[in-house]
């Protein structure tokens, strides 16, 4: 009996809030915006909204690290604990970054692909900063779109830079035990007060840095916070009413006009954000019956792949165009290309996930 009470078996309560805070959803949805993130860049999904799919992506991501902190029984704290959550999320990242650089020079310069990376000249100086994960440094404080950064090798790529700086952001927030003295929602709604001011009254809300995205970020943590069941009793009603009046608020913002009558591109990706916040917090009431069957294998595997296909594409793009073009007859009809090559780039995708991202997720998950 002593030697199980010395094992820390997880308390009822404790396996509950780690049943409650795990989404089985967000694993296929993933998968879904990846392949939206592709079909919106041959313009056969689009919704008027710039870069929606890409916000989304980062609604996800607040969701994950914020469960990653919070769903055990105290979170972590101390710059110890920050400096061990950037290295997880630097090993998590960076290999897959390297193997991309490398296959992107094949391309480029063994196979004559010279459109791969959606750049068509590369300056030396781009693939240090892009190997070392700090390209978004260069753009810092720019009034031009971020992804223009000349320091990007990849187009696409450009979403990295908002994804670490979250993750610097939320480790000082552990380093200084900031995380752990406040209440579970607290940063996340910080955040998307924050990030929501900045985009709804800034003319051009992009500037490089975390703040024109910190409100999407903000939404998956609060998301996170709701799902969890860990908001106090005040909260538990004002955080929900929050976001569902936040919906008509930004749509108005963002359609009708801002800043003396002129839309405001960031206020429709805010709406875009939380409409699918709350659409994500409605879908978890029947999440436990999105268990592995097999109407549910493909959209896993495409949530599997996500991160190797986001990776992956712009570099591929060239080579699934000369692919669909052989295969298919001239001047195809649009929804025949939109079907063939999608198709090719999932393929590539789910070997460079076989070869690269598989054994090193294996690695990390037997250290």
């Amino acid at each position: 009996m002593d030697r199980l009470k010395n094992q820390n078996l997880p308390t009822p309560a404790l396996a509950t809030e780690r049943r409650s805070s795990r989404f089985e959803l967000l694993h296929p949805i993933r998968g879904v915006l990846a392949v939206c993130v592709i079909l919106n860049h041959i313009r056969a999904v689009h919704f008027g909204i710039e870069h929606v799919f890409i916000v989304l992506f980062f609604v996800i991501s607040g969701f994950g690290i914020s469960a990653s902190l919070h769903s055990r029984p105290t979170p972590p704290s101390g710059w110890s604990a920050a400096w061990a959550l950037l290295r997880r999320r630097w090993w998590r990242i960076w290999p897959p970054v390297i193997a991309v650089l490398l296959w992107l020079a094949i391309v480029r310069y063994g196979l004559g692909f010279s459109g791969a990376g959606w750049r068509t000249t590369i300056e030396p100086y781009a693939w240090f900063f892009h190997a070392t994960l700090t390209s978004w440094i260069p753009g810092l404080g720019s009034p031009d779109s971020p992804w223009s950064n000349p320091a990007w090798v990849t187009g696409p790529h450009w979403t990295l830079g908002y994804e670490l700086q979250f993750y610097i952001f939320i480790a000082i927030c552990v380093g200084t035990g900031l995380a752990r003295a406040v209440p579970v929602w607290a940063i996340p709604a910080l955040m998307l007060i924050v990030g929501s001011a900045w985009n709804i009254l800034s003319p051009n809300p992009w500037s490089g840095t975390l703040i024109e995205c910190a409100a999407f970020f903000g939404l998956g943590g609060l998301a996170y916070a709701v799902r969890s069941q860990s908001l106090g009793s005040v909260a538990k009603v004002v955080v929900p009413i929050a976001l569902v009046l936040m919906i008509p608020l930004t749509i108005t913002l963002g359609w009708v006009g801002t800043r003396g009558g002129a839309p405001g591109e960031g206020t429709r990706r805010l709406a875009a954000a939380t409409c699918f916040v709350v659409m994500l917090l409605v879908l978890s009431r029947w999440d436990q019956f999105w268990k592995p069957r097999w109407w549910s294998i493909p959209f896993n595997a495409l949530g599997t792949i996500s991160y190797s296909l986001f990776l992956i594409h712009p570099v591929n793009g060239p080579i699934c165009r000369s692919w669909t073009e052989r295969l298919l007859p001239a001047n195809p009809p649009h929804w025949l290309w939109t079907g063939v090559y999608p198709g090719f780039q999932i393929a590539l995708a789910a070997a460079f996930w076989w070869v690269v991202e598989r054994p090193l997720t294996a690695k990390r998950r037997s250290a």
